[in-house]
């Protein structure tokens, strides 16, 4: 027996996507089959799920009703990747209330936090084969946790990250998944500073790398036995 898990690029209800959750054929049949039937599903969550007015002054910015956390459970989502650059558009309270909407619908979170330690807390998923995964961004400097600061994990945080896959491995876990939100958008390819970047922290002890940001799907390699880097996974509902 073996573990399945799927993990799918960037979902966010807002924009051309407000409201989307409501339908019932958002997701083709075929689609909502393939993500329940994995053991576990790790969804990027690209936006705020929250009633509070928008905190950024980007152009670009993403939130969407906390009611979109019943329809990530319901599609088999149950494990919810938050270290991303819209996550904190809401401010800190409207990122804390996504992962208390996680809470609510059973699901799992990882990847932000009330500080580093929890934005740095790994998960475990599967039994008969374990996958530790963390979760971590590109370091937007509104992002980035601090030991008293609310935020999210980010690939600056190395020794957090060592922390964390190390700890993984003392919990027993057959590999090691770091998701990382990070890259240049729209390029076709990942340039080559992002390859060093994705080598740098497979070296760090992890065995894959998926990652997400570009919103176009990248191709992937593997760099070595048993190590494989997923540049972009792309869109998923965005």
């Amino acid at each position: 027996m073996g573990t399945r898990i799927v993990f799918t690029g960037d979902i966010s209800f807002s924009k051309f996507f407000a409201n989307a959750w409501e339908k019932e054929n958002l997701l083709a049949p075929e689609i909502r089959t393939y993500l329940r039937d994995a053991d576990h599903t790790v969804a990027n969550v690209e936006c705020a799920l929250t009633d509070r007015s928008i905190e950024s002054s980007r152009v670009l910015n993403h939130a969407c009703s906390p009611n979109a956390g019943a329809f990530l459970r319901d599609a088999g989502m149950g494990c919810w990747s938050l270290a991303n650059n819209h996550i904190m558009d809401c401010g800190a309270d409207g990122m804390l209330d996504t992962v208390q909407r996680a809470k609510n619908n059973g699901c799992q979170w990882l990847g932000v936090g009330e500080n580093l330690a929890e934005a740095a807390r790994p998960v475990m998923l599967g039994e008969d084969v374990k996958i530790g995964i963390l979760s971590l961004a590109k370091p937007w400097t509104y992002l980035i946790a601090g030991e008293q600061k609310p935020g999210a994990l980010t690939w600056e945080h190395t020794s957090a990250i060592k922390q964390g896959i190390d700890k993984l491995r003392a919990d027993g876990a057959d590999w090691v998944v770091l998701i990382v939100h990070g890259g240049d958008e729209y390029a076709s390819m990942p340039l080559p500073y992002m390859r060093e970047r994705y080598h740098a922290l497979l070296g760090l002890g992890a065995d894959i790398i998926v990652a997400h940001h570009p919103h176009v799907v990248q191709n992937y390699e593997c760099p070595a036995p048993n190590k494989a880097i997923f540049y972009s996974l792309g869109n998923f509902i965005f």
